[in-house]
């Protein structure tokens, strides 16, 4: 299922705001269009057909808002589209996560789950400028696969996240998943390119309604 549009998204690319000049130093990144003033780049990968796909954004808001949204791994149910289950398994003072996430897809098609490692790279500074940079990559053997669902045999990916002014954020959100079973590659990678852009937009739905509901306490 689509999601609606954010106004602010729209408002944004009305405006003009850059969505170009991407914080992420890694190069390759071919464009492949604009989804609701999200703009969608691919990449191919060695030894595998998959692609990775990321999406960028220049959103109104703090980076700290987009980053507190992005690390709530437990309440992923609660704004991220389709998934049904988010744990942290384990974690250590230096930021590395073992996540546990279970999510479901379009009948006939199985439900899915992963493991994945996340680290953080880069983290803003005490007054929220700087930049935020996590990632993450598939972790075998953490836990037992389950009955009924298909794990993930590749999931990697990352979030960059930005302060570019008092109100202005950009973000990348790049992702190279194999969501296993029979899927080919080539429809792996048409509908990454069509659903990537939905999860960032997700994060700023859920970053307005944080917002607001601050904002009546």
């Amino acid at each position: 299922m689509r999601l609606r549009p954010s106004s602010s998204l729209l408002l944004i690319a009305a405006l003009g705001l850059p969505a170009s000049g991407a914080i992420s130093a890694e190069g390759g990144w071919i464009y492949v269009g604009t989804i609701n003033g999200v703009e969608v780049r691919r990449r191919a990968l060695p030894g595998t057909a998959i692609e990775e796909v990321m999406a960028v954004a220049t959103l109104e808001g703090r980076a700290s808002e987009y980053k507190s949204v992005v690390t709530d791994v437990p309440n992923f149910p609660h704004f991220m589209p389709n998934v049904k289950e988010a744990r942290v398994l384990s974690s250590t003072p230096d930021g590395v996560e073992i996540a546990y996430v279970r999510y479901d897809l379009p009948w006939p098609l199985q439900p899915r789950d992963y493991v994945t490692r996340r680290v953080v790279d880069e983290d803003l500074a005490p007054d929220g400028s700087g930049e935020y940079r996590n990632r993450w990559t598939e972790l075998d053997g953490r836990v037992p696969p389950k009955p009924g669902l298909v794990r993930l045999p590749k999931n990697d990916g990352f979030w960059h996240i930005a302060q570019f002014g008092p109100r202005t954020v950009r973000i990348e959100f790049g992702c190279a998943a194999d969501p296993g079973g029979a899927l080919p590659a080539w429809a792996v990678n048409v509908v990454s390119r069509q659903t990537i852009p939905d999860l960032v937009e997700a994060v700023h739905r859920e970053v307005l309604r944080r917002r607001g509901e601050s904002a009546q306490r």
